[in-house]
C-alpha cells in the first residue's frame, strides 16, 4: 500500500507517495515477482500460486532501522484463499465483474503524478487551525474510461472534514489508465491508497 503525506504549507512540495517496505524473507515473495525496494504502483496482479501461498509459514516485517518482527502463523494457503473470497464478495457490491477481474492483464494505473491530486494548501483550514492531523484510507472505483465513479473512505476516528476533502478532490482530479481484462478491453476496477495530513513542527 502507498501512503500520501500532505503538508499544509502552500510552499511545500506536492504530495509525495512512498511505498511501505515489502515483506522480507525468501518465502514471502512469489517466484518471478520483482523486488519492490523502490516506491511503485502495482500495475498487474501479483503472480503467486496457491501452492506458493501454502508454502509460506512465516513473515518478517521490518521498517527502517527498527527491529524486525517475525510472525509464524503457519501455512498461509487457507487464509489467503479466505481473504480473496471476502474481497471478491465485496467487489460484487462495488459493481465490478469478479470473474473478469480474476484474469486482468493490468490494474488501474494513475496518469501523471498522482501526488499532485491533493496538495498542501488544500489542508482543511478549520482542522489546521485546531492543530488536527489525520490519515484517510480510501478506495476509488475506476470506470472503463479511467475516471473515478465512486469514492469511499474506511472507518476513521478523525474529523469528517479530512474524508470529505479527500473524496471531493480525488473524484474531480484523479485519472487512470483503466484496468484491462484478458481480452484487452478496459473494465471497471478499484484503487486504494491513503492520505496522511501532517502539520510540520
Amino acid at each position: 500500500m502507498l501512503t500520501t503525506t500532505l503538508f499544509p504549507n502552500a510552499m511545500s512540495p506536492p504530495v509525495t507517495m512512498s511505498a511501505l517496505e515489502p515483506v522480507s524473507g525468501e518465502d514471502a515473495a512469489a517466484p518471478g515477482t520483482p523486488a519492490r525496494s523502490d516506491p511503485e504502483i502495482l500495475t498487474s496482479p501479483p503472480l503467486i500460486s496457491y501452492l506458493r501461498e501454502a508454502s509460506i509459514i512465516w513473515l518478517e516485517i521490518k521498517r527502517g532501522n527498527r527491529q524486525a518482527v517475525r510472525l509464524a502463523p503457519g501455512s498461509m494457503g487457507e487464509p489467503m484463499t479466505a481473504m480473496r473470497t471476502c474481497t471478491e464478495e465485496l467487489m460484487t457490491h462495488w459493481g465490478i465483474d469478479v470473474v473478469a477481474h480474476r484474469t486482468l492483464q493490468r490494474l488501474p494505473v494513475p496518469i501523471g503524478n498522482h501526488g499532485n491530486w491533493i496538495v498542501g494548501y488544500q489542508y482543511p483550514t478549520e482542522l489546521l487551525r485546531r492543530g488536527m492531523e489525520g490519515r484517510v484510507d480510501f478506495r476509488l472505483i475506476i470506470g472503463p474510461d479511467g475516471k473515478p465513479t465512486d469514492c469511499k473512505t474506511h472507518k476513521s476516528i478523525r474529523p469528517a472534514g479530512f474524508n470529505e476533502v479527500v473524496c471531493q478532490l480525488l473524484t474531480r482530479r484523479a485519472r487512470f489508465e483503466p484496468a484491462v481484462d484478458a481480452k484487452g478491453e478496459p473494465i471497471a476496477s478499484y484503487w486504494h491508497n491513503s492520505v496522511r495530513f501532517v502539520i510540520p513542527n
